[in-house]
């Protein structure tokens, strides 16, 4: 029996027997026009095979570009021998007298390990499975199950619904099997491990049907990228015997790996016999095979549509977490005379782990909160709405540090594996003294009148919380004096990274503070616009909150009506 098998070119593996004679070309009137009619270059009528007595011989139709026989431009008619590779274009076919051998199909990464005269003397037959792509040509199917094929086929494409797509998949793999009595589809975790069956049938439902399934031949169907056929009471030469299929009532079994577009898998197809008189056979494995690959692109359609619906329902609950997040932040900068704010605040993602507040405290002060909790997303946003109730609360009835350190100690005590560096400044309406606790924070920057740099309390930095239980942190006090500007900040801002891997740095943060006006609010804006020019097009790494206040100086009234001259900066960027 003599065959083409296609061994390169822009689909799978794909095997042709051939008959007395065989046009090669883009007509449909050619046996072989589905796997040419996106080729470039290839004629309508391109070349021909036929037999000659006791072999085949091939010859050139006059096409635009050419035949060539192993690598060499065909001229007249030539005999062919078994191993000859015939070339069109791009695409290249190999001619055999009989059955081939072990031949790899090295895009899709499938190899046939044994012929099917071999395949059928042992407990486990291998064969290539195709990528999904154009239905190739089932020689060893019956009218009978190529009618069944089509109707399978034209039932999936009728839905989007992922359990419909599998239960018609594995409801027309039993009208093309007859004699199969169970099946199922299962998937592939994120982790390329497989999980338990996503759908599940039955041909006479009943409480003692149980299902077939090897674990160790499921890793093997997906490690072979190939379809395996497996036969009770036959010895096994080349595989390691499966002791959960041979203690079942199963006669034969078949499993086929899903395939995406690109020949990696992404799931299983099995299915069941006990018929004791008709196992299924080599055919039977290859005629599953090309049906599978054919029903893969359905399945793997509804199941991006099945991904798209539960990350359309992920959006939205991020997009509701994120406005309960934004909630917890100051709507307004508060009224503290003479004091002027300014604060920026936006995430790397829909949630983040940043945090900053004013929170009015007794005697008249007010306290500037800045933190960032380790890591990013939903995990860091629950941590950071916990420290947003809890700091409140310990404020307004400890002094600075001992809140701190209740903080610390239930965090340390909640086990979370996660801490959190936040930056305290206590301000006094009253007088221009400062009240500084650094718990492991970047420490804030000073600009004084004279456009001096400072540092603030970079050796009084003490711990992050959640790290050491019954740590303790100092009180550092300062005063501020006329034409203070000051700056708290998050890693956000000097992390950022260009488009040559730089970072910000700490260095260009302070060079920007001392460039920018004295006014607190001119002062942020600048260092916004800096740090966004330097980054330019690259996305945000990291959560990003800058804090500023600064002093102009005079008397310290505490007025109300001074709250209509703050400065405030939208905290979200636009």
């Amino acid at each position: 029996m003599a065959m083409l098998m296609r061994t390169s070119g822009t689909r799978g593996q794909w095997v042709f027997t051939l008959g007395e004679r065989c046009l090669l070309g883009r007509d449909p009137a050619c046996e072989l026009w589905d796997i040419f009619q996106d080729a470039r270059g290839v004629s309508r009528d391109h070349a021909q095979i036929e037999r000659a007595g006791d072999q085949y011989v091939i010859e050139d139709r006059g096409s635009r570009n050419g035949t060539r026989l192993n690598g060499q431009l065909l001229t007249g008619r030539r005999s062919l021998r078994s191993g000859d590779r015939i070339g069109i274009c791009d695409i290249e076919l190999t001619f055999h007298e009989d059955t081939p051998a072990s031949e790899p199909d090295q895009r899709a990464g499938l190899q046939t390990e044994v012929t099917v005269e071999e395949a059928e003397a042992k407990s486990i037959a291998s064969v290539p499975v195709p990528t999904p792509g154009p239905a190739p040509p089932l020689a060893r199917c019956s009218e009978e199950r190529l009618r069944a094929l089509v109707a399978m086929l034209k039932r999936l494409g009728s839905s989007l619904d992922i359990a419909a797509t599998l239960e018609e998949l594995l409801a027309g793999l039993f009208a093309i099997f007859r004699q199969a009595d169970c099946g199922f589809v299962a998937f592939l975790s994120a982790e390329q491990e497989p999980v338990s069956p996503r759908v599940t049938l039955f041909r006479c439902p009943g409480s003692e049907e149980r299902l077939a399934i090897s674990r160790t031949l499921i890793k093997h169907v997906l490690s072979r990228r190939q379809a395996f056929l497996w036969t009770q009471h036959k010895k096994t030469s080349d595989l390691t015997s499966f002791a959960t299929l041979e203690s079942l009532d199963v006669r034969s079994v078949m499993c086929v790996p899903l395939l995406d577009g690109e020949g990696n898998p992404f799931g299983v197809v099995q299915i069941d016999s006990k018929n004791q008189c008709q196992a299924f056979t080599a055919d039977d494995v290859e005629v599953m095979a090309g049906a599978v690959s054919q029903a893969a692109m359905a399945v793997r359609y509804a199941r991006l549509y099945e991904e798209g619906l539960r990350r359309q329902a992920i959006e939205r609950d991020l997009q509701l977490a994120r406005q309960v997040q934004l909630s917890l932040l100051p709507a307004e900068c508060p009224s503290c005379d003479p004091y002027q704010f300014f604060a920026y605040y936006q995430t790397a993602h829909e949630v983040g782990g940043d945090y900053y507040d004013f929170v009015e405290l007794p005697n008249g002060r007010l306290a500037i909160v800045l933190a960032d909790v380790a890591g990013k997303g939903v995990s860091a946003a629950l941590l950071m709405a916990k420290l947003s109730g809890e700091l409140k609360y310990y404020l307004s009835c400890e002094a600075p540090a001992a809140a701190v350190a209740r903080m610390n100690d239930g965090l340390s005590r909640g086990g979370a594996g996660r801490f959190i560096t936040l930056l305290l400044i206590i301000l006094e309406r009253t007088s221009p003294r400062l009240t500084l606790i650094n718990a492991g924070h970047l420490a804030p920057l000073r600009r004084r009148a004279s456009g001096a740099i400072e540092v603030v309390g970079e050796s009084d930095r003490g711990v992050a919380l959640g790290i050491l239980p019954e740590a303790e942190w100092r009180q550092v006090e300062m005063v501020a004096e006329p034409g203070d500007v000051w700056f708290a900040f998050t890693d956000g801002f000097t992390e950022a990274v260009n488009a040559r891997g730089e970072m910000y740095g700490g260095t260009r943060l302070r060079q920007q503070l001392a460039r920018a006006p004295a006014v607190v609010r001119e002062a942020g804006e600048t260092i916004l616009a800096a740090v966004r020019q330097f980054v330019s097009d690259q996305s945000q790494s990291d959560d990003m909150c800058l804090v500023g206040w600064g002093y102009p100086g005079g008397p310290c009234s505490g007025s109300p009506d001074s709250a209509r001259s703050h400065e405030f900066c939208d905290r979200v960027a636009d």
